[in-house]
């Protein structure tokens, strides 16, 4: 199972500190992070934060930083939903895979374990 939007509802999480970091869209100050992630999906896809050297900087911190990992926001029912596949399937599951850096392996197994995903 892939962890970041499928179970870890990370980009939600990097939308809101990015908008009280460097700001939210220009034209809409006001504009939910849900309405950004639906247009550009990912931050570096976003104009005013991928022309930003500084929000640049902080997102490539974040992918490597093991401390970012921790405390990230579930997607709802995905715990329940692991465990409904595992109990009602006869598919094993064998892996969780994240394009995640080696670096915050460690950081991210503690995460899976402290929302119970078995």
């Amino acid at each position: 199972l892939d962890i970041d939007e499928t179970l870890s509802a990370t980009n939600l999480a990097w939308f809101q500190r990015l908008i009280q970091l460097f700001g939210n869209d220009p034209s809409d100050t006001n504009r939910s992070e849900h309405s950004i992630i639906e247009e550009y999906h990912l931050a570096q896809h976003v104009p005013w934060w991928k022309n930003n050297p500084k929000a640049l900087a902080w997102m490539d911190r974040q992918r490597k930083d093991p401390k970012a990992q921790d405390g990230l926001p579930l997607i709802e029912g995905s715990v329940e939903g692991v465990n409904s596949l595992l109990k009602n399937s006869k598919i094993l599951l064998v892996a969780y895979i994240t394009v995640r850096p080696v670096s915050v392996n460690n950081n991210t197994i503690q995460w899976l374990q402290e929302n119970s995903f078995p």
